[in-house]
């Protein structure tokens, strides 16, 4: 019976052993079957949902003396070299991009006032960068704020991004954003490319916490790292992410096997034996047991539980639950869901 066990957490979803509810008595013989246990893995997995982004990206505006917009020689999709002009403004001065890559937001328009109430104002969950201020070539502006970062929503602005260099950002509840660390794999699906496998890993998981719905929630950023070869994900495009915390290899039985007598939980032999047994990282279906049983052994498990397969024992992968439905499969094993 060897083989692996997933089980997936929703981001906002605290995973305790009192989750699973077990009988409190043993079922009967005549509603069970024979079951010879065996050796699993039971895996932990944490769900999130993201958003492609480009790794490097930034939005440009104007922060020096009122003025207004002249002409923009570009428009989203135009591919720019570090230096070129993306607004001109009346004053002779122009606005120029810090870096080679591609338009992909333009929020202004000939005619537009410069500087607006906060058009220097960084986007919300940029940071001003090294390029803000003097030192750009030719005649830019005099004063160009830089956002590193920058969305499509920052006023007065234009946005520069390298398209081909992507990443991934999610939000992680407080409730388990202390099971995610840098270096962690995560397996990526992007409901956009269909059929294809991504993978990365974390590159960070902030400090500082925002607060949705009463709910503080944490920033993590995700690298991919398997693109050779594979469409580039396109900029905004959702992402459904698994992310392994944890995994426990050992005994395992079907959680429907286990009932409880007071605080001791237990699990019945072949010849109705009833033993007592210490339980390790809980699965939706399996359950690890760490004391009491050992593999090879027959125990009786509720026939309703494991779907018409009474009488020999098989695998079962159950894979992560997307928050959107994902339907791509990832590793090994055979298909179950009976157990």
């Amino acid at each position: 019976m060897d083989g692996k066990v997933v089980i997936a957490l929703g981001a906002l979803t605290l995973f305790t052993a009192a989750w699973v509810t077990r009988p409190a008595h043993p079922v009967e013989a005549s509603t069970t079957a024979h079951v010879t246990v065996g050796t699993e893995t039971v895996i932990k997995d944490v769900s999130l949902a993201g958003t492609v982004q480009s790794s490097n990206q930034v939005s440009v505006s104007y922060t020096g003396t009122p003025t207004s917009v002249s002409g923009i020689p570009v428009k989203v999709g135009t591919a720019v070299a570090s230096g070129s002009v993306l607004a001109k403004l009346a004053n002779g001065q122009s606005l120029t991009s810090p870096l080679q890559g591609t338009v992909v937001a333009v929020n202004l328009a000939p005619g537009d006032l410069v500087p607006g109430s906060s058009s220097a104002a960084p986007a919300s969950g940029s940071s001003s960068s090294g390029f803000s201020g003097h030192g750009f070539a030719g005649r830019s502006a005099s004063v160009q704020s830089v956002s590193v970062g920058g969305t499509s929503e920052t006023p007065l602005s234009i946005t520069v991004a390298q398209v081909n260099h992507v990443s991934v950002t999610a939000s992680v509840s407080e409730l388990v954003v202390g099971e995610l660390h840098p270096g962690q794999s995560v397996r990526i699906g992007v409901p956009g490319e269909p059929g294809i496998q991504y993978r990365g890993t974390i590159a960070a998981v902030s400090m500082v916490s925002s607060a949705q719905s009463g709910t503080a929630s944490y920033p993590v950023t995700i690298t991919f790292t398997n693109l050779s070869g594979k469409p580039i994900p396109k900029l905004g495009m959702s992402a459904d992410l698994s992310v392994q915390v944890k995994s426990q290899t050992g005994v395992a039985v079907p959680i429907a096997a286990v009932h409880q007598q007071g605080q001791r939980d237990s699990v019945t032999l072949a010849n109705g034996q009833q033993v007592p047994v210490q339980l390790g990282l809980i699965g939706l279906n399996h359950v690890i047991v760490t004391h009491g049983l050992s593999a090879g052994e027959t125990i009786l498990v509720p026939k309703k539980s494991i779907s018409g397969q009474a009488g020999h024992t098989v695998t079962v992968e159950v894979l992560p639950s997307f928050p959107r439905g994902f339907s791509g499969r990832f590793g090994g094993g055979n298909p179950g869901g009976g157990l």
